[in-house]
């Protein structure tokens, strides 16, 4: 019999798996603890309920978002191309782990399902990754919401999330990798550098 904290990541690894292949209603907790090798009562010992355990596993995701928005100082001296290097780092991450990209997706399909606990966690986890690059931003534009014709930081902040989730989403089904990562340039460049609404 695995040890507790064996059992837990048995319980980790094999969800997250499940609902990267199969979704959030396509995994059930007994596909889960049987392909994991552990009992019901292990699940339930770590875990209250499927849904924690799905949250648990997107908060990890967000964790390691965060860590790529850990922005030194000198990274904020040259916020446009810090900013492109993160974006185009992130997609790396989501080509190279199909899991990680699935979970994301999930989440989002989740929430356009109406499924009201899918809506709440994606708000309060995308609410995470807009204060992350909240610091970039405000260094880029330091008349951000302080001069007419300027958005406020958290206008372009949305904007840039936004625009990041449609990359994001469409990475390896109508845009490959590289394809990806050039138009996340392009795009940051012109919403950064483009036009007179957007001049500091």
């Amino acid at each position: 019999m695995a040890g507790t904290t064996d059992a837990r990541e048995l319980i980790l690894g094999e969800a997250r798996a499940q609902f990267a292949a199969k979704g959030y209603d396509g995994t059930s907790v007994d596909a889960i603890v049987r392909a994991a090798g552990v009992s019901k009562g292990a699940f339930y010992w770590h875990f209250d309920s499927k849904f924690s355990l799905f949250r648990m596993l997107l908060e990890e995701e967000i964790r390691q978002v965060r860590e790529f928005f850990l922005i030194s100082e000198e990274e904020l001296a040259r916020p446009l191309e810090t900013l492109m290097r993160k974006g185009e780092e992130y997609l790396e991450r989501m080509s190279a782990d199909r899991q990680s990209h699935l979970l994301w997706l999930e989440l989002c399909a989740g929430g356009h399902r109406g499924r009201e606990e899918m809506i709440f966690l994606a708000r309060e986890l995308f609410e995470m990754v807009r204060r992350e690059i909240m610091p970039l931003l405000e260094r880029a534009f330091p008349s951000l919401g302080k001069r007419s014709g300027i958005p406020r930081s958290e206008d372009l902040a949305l904007l840039v999330e936004t625009f990041f989730d449609g990359m994001v989403a469409n990475l390896s089904l109508r845009t490959d990798l590289e394809a990806s990562k050039a138009l996340w340039r392009l795009a940051m460049k012109r919403i950064i550098e483009g036009g007179p609404s957007y001049a500091a």
